[in-house]
């Protein structure tokens, strides 16, 4: 039996192996054999093959390879590189120009609102306020445009601000109306009118505003009643006071011509009020009634001394009442009240005349002396 690790034949009851120590172990021959043959095949697979042999040919020494030029490469790099500066530089100077140009902003505006791109048109032409802040055609053009987009607040302000810069411009102030107009903001109209001086500028507003009231009456001192009417455009309801209160907050609503009756003063004030709801300027004036106490009697002979009976004529202002006595004493409205030629009474009399007119109004008292001494 041989050694299974080194091959050695082993004694007979050997537990080791005399050749390697090992622990022997028992192999058969023929187990050996197969390991031997294993081997081989294993030295074979691993050792190395054999190259065929090549041709013999001659040696052709390897031509050295050429550095290759990367100059033309980087200068071409270069002037790209260059360009695209150049080219960015020409961009950023071509937008900065446009940004700054009065003119680019206008056209670039002007071309939005023919593609209805009123945002974009907005956008420019503030840009070309920045540059031109007291342009107002530009002004003018927003405003439109602010109107298209019914954006009214942003339109008023615009023409508004156009009328800070040119407060006689006529065009702004129709505009500036005819927004306010569309809106029904007409005491935005009334106090628009209340700065404008201006006749022409005043006709803009013939629409909305009404004339003042006027009186029939001039203010004055009356010495009689006075009768007052008011008129006023077509369609306007009036409204007065007498006490010289404020006509829009306590006025009374006028209907028909209203009559003074009473001695004093008194304020009228009065204004229209139109379809619209706007107030007129207001109308005023002062009116005293106060009434004159009438002239004296006129006697007709005024005096005289008579032997044949004589009669006295009496006469006075229109419309008064004569009263008198014979006595000398002041006659009243329950003396003889006077028809017609009175006589002269025997004797020396003093005749004493008092006229009353039609308001109570009495004259002064007239005295005559007449003495009728009839001859025998």
């Amino acid at each position: 039996m041989k050694c299974a690790r080194c091959g050695a034949e082993l004694k007979v009851g050997s537990i080791y192996c005399a050749n390697c120590g090992k622990e022997a172990q028992i192999v058969s021959d023929s187990s050996l054999l197969e390991d031997e043959l294993l081997r081989q095949l294993l030295q074979e697979e691993t050792a190395p093959k054999e190259q065929p042999a090549r041709e013999n040919k001659p040696n052709n020494p390897k031509k050295p390879k050429k550095k290759k030029n990367h100059t033309p490469l980087i200068v071409s790099l270069a002037c790209l590189a260059v360009l695209i500066v150049a080219a960015v530089v020409l961009v950023v100077v071509i937008r900065s120009n446009r940004n700054n140009s009065y003119d680019y902003q206008v056209a670039q505006a002007e071309s939005c609102v023919s593609d209805r791109d009123y945002a974009g048109a907005m956008t420019y032409y503030r840009r070309a306020l920045e540059l031109n802040e007291g342009d107002i055609p530009v002004r003018f053009a927003m405003a439109e445009v602010a109107v298209t987009m019914e954006d009214r607040n942003t339109a008023i302000q615009l023409l508004q601000e156009i009328l800070t810069l040119d407060d006689t411009n006529e065009e702004a102030y129709r505009k500036l109306i005819e927004v306010y107009a569309e809106a029904e903001d007409y005491e935005a109209i009334a106090a628009l009118r209340e700065n404008v001086e201006d006749e022409d500028l005043l006709k803009l507003f013939a629409d909305y505003i009404t004339s003042a009231p006027e009186f029939s009456l001039e203010p004055g001192t009356y010495a009689d009643y006075i009768t007052v009417e008011l008129t006023a455009q077509e369609d306007c309801e009036i409204y007065y006071t007498t006490d010289g209160s404020d006509p829009m907050e306590n006025g009374i609503l006028y209907e028909e011509p209203f009559v003074l009756e009473e001695q004093g003063s008194l304020e009228l004030r009065a204004v229209a009020l139109n379809q619209y709801g706007i107030y007129s300027d207001e109308a005023d004036g002062s009116y005293i009634v106060e009434f004159a106490k009438p002239q004296m009697a006129k006697a007709t002979p005024d005096r005289g001394t008579f032997t044949e009976p004589a009669t006295i004529e009496l006469e006075g202002p229109e419309g008064c009442r004569m009263y008198y006595t014979w006595d000398g004493s002041t006659p009243t409205m329950d003396s003889e009240q006077y028809t017609g030629p009175i006589p002269v009474p025997e004797g020396n009399n003093i005749l004493s005349v008092l006229l009353v007119d039609k308001y109570g109004m009495v004259s002064d008292v007239l005295k005559c002396n007449y003495q009728y001494y009839p001859q025998e």
